[in-house]
């Protein structure tokens, strides 16, 4: 990230590593702010970044559930494209964990469910309250099932040999 910071304009490439290793680090919120600072701000024409008074890489707790137009655009970096997947990949395999311990919620205190759940899921998940006590992920899980889809669909049209 010091990379990063003493040259934003980045002519070696590091934006292009750090995801993987954000998602290697178990840092998907990082991840995601990341990769959404460069899909928005870090895509605008005029940003100026020899400017070291503008905002760099300041996303910070962006809602990875928002859907991800943003990131599905014509000519988008396919690593970028890839972590994005990948963090969405991870946040419904969670909520599908959630929802399926709700079985033992009927057998064991809540304390130790509320426990067992939170070891469950990553950081982006155990963050919210309102999914983590929620009974039913059946919305969010079908959301974020059609936006995997739509995720698949760019990869492929980006590069269908990956």
């Amino acid at each position: 990230m010091d990379m990063l910071r003493l040259c934003r304009s980045d002519n070696i490439g590091v934006r292009d590593l750090a995801p993987a290793l954000f998602l290697q680090l178990n840092k998907d919120q990082e991840c995601y702010d990341f990769l959404k600072w460069y899909a928005t701000t870090g895509q605008e024409g005029d940003y100026n970044w020899g400017n070291m008074d503008l905002g760099f890489l300041d996303v910070k707790n962006a809602d990875a559930f928002e859907p991800v137009d943003v990131f599905v655009r014509e000519f988008a970096d396919l690593g970028h494209t890839l972590s994005i997947t990948l963090i969405k990949i991870r946040m419904l395999g969670d909520l599908r964990s959630l929802q399926s311990s709700m079985v033992f919620g009927e057998k064991l205190s809540q304390e130790i469910v509320d426990n067992v759940r939170s070891q469950l899921v990553s950081t982006i998940i155990s963050g919210n309250k309102e999914i983590m006590y929620s009974r039913d992920q059946s919305k969010a899980i079908q959301r974020l099932e059609s936006q995997v889809t739509k995720l698949y669909k760019a990869v492929k049209k980006s590069n269908p040999y990956f």
